[in-house]
């Protein structure tokens, strides 16, 4: 009896060591096959991005030292308007904090405010520099101020002016827009690095807001077309734009020592890795 149990016990040890072998043979070979079929997805959206970088590339790429800490850093993610749902809670609270985006108005309506407040300090500080005086400048830097008031109530409150404010809004930004790139060019070294952090934030905030669904990959880019046009006017490269973004990352009112830090460092990271959009894809000629 002790013998024929002792041969069971044998013989049930080597089944579960078969079964364990067999187990972790087939779990090794689920991860290899999506391992290469990450792999695949990754060759494939790289050659598709490639053949026709457009405007969308450009605003993911300007996005990317956001991107790395909200999203992920991986090369997939930081060119995909997609996320994971695992994330989507955790962003869609960190754009209503940072941002007072919680939907489609409210993120067009931030969007519109931020645009037009950096074209309009550009024109306050391309006056100042240049002893410009003209007889509506007092008028004109009122209306940046206020502006920049409604925007800190619209933060406070989550109350989103409607579609007349929204409508006169716009044409205020196209407006300072057209009079920012009229202006002959270099603006000032502490502006264009405001502009660049101003860029990286609206970049995130417009293709956040698509992977969250409120916005479409086309809505999001036809409202950051004035916005990716200056940017690729203003900078020569990645090189150049990464100067910019981390030297603008002092005048942030919203950005401890830390938060800096750490863009600073993925800025940094973004001009050397080989599985960076930055240096995959390079700079575009064309927007």
């Amino acid at each position: 009896m002790v013998f024929k149990f002792l041969r069971e016990l044998i013989d049930s040890a080597k089944e579960g060591i078969a079964e364990g072998k067999a187990e972790l043979a087939s779990e090794a070979a689920e991860r290899e096959a999506d391992a290469a079929n990450r792999q695949s997805q990754r060759t494939a959206l790289i050659d598709r991005l490639k053949a026709a970088p457009g405007p969308e590339l450009f605003a993911l790429q300007l996005a990317a030292p956001y991107r790395a800490i909200f999203i992920d850093d991986d090369l997939v993610s930081l060119v995909s308007f997609e996320m994971a749902p695992a994330r989507h809670d955790e962003l869609a609270k960190l754009l209503e904090r940072d941002f007072g985006a919680r939907d489609t108005d409210s993120t067009r309506m931030t969007f519109r405010l931020m645009e037009a407040l950096a074209y309009g300090d550009a024109l306050v500080r391309t006056a100042e520099e240049r002893g410009e005086h003209p007889d509506d400048f007092a008028a004109f830097e009122a209306d940046v101020k206020q502006l920049s008031a409604t925007f800190d109530a619209f933060l406070a409150s989550g109350d989103i002016p409607g579609d007349r404010d929204f409508a006169a809004l716009t044409t205020l930004a196209n407006r300072w827009h057209q009079e920012v790139t009229a202006k002959a060019m270099p603006h000032s070294a502490r502006w264009e690095a405001q502009f660049a952090h101003m860029a990286a934030k609206l970049g995130h905030l417009s293709t956040a807001a698509v992977g969250l669904g409120y916005l479409t990959q086309a809505d999001a880019v036809g409202m950051a077309g004035q916005l990716l046009r200056l940017s690729h006017d203003l900078f020569d490269g990645w090189a150049d734009y990464a100067a910019a973004f981390t030297a603008g990352l002092k005048d942030d009112p919203t950005a401890n020592f830390l938060s800096r830090k750490v863009l600073a460092s993925k800025a940094d990271k973004l001009l050397t890795s080989e599985q960076s959009p930055w240096t995959v894809f390079g700079w575009p000629g064309t927007i």
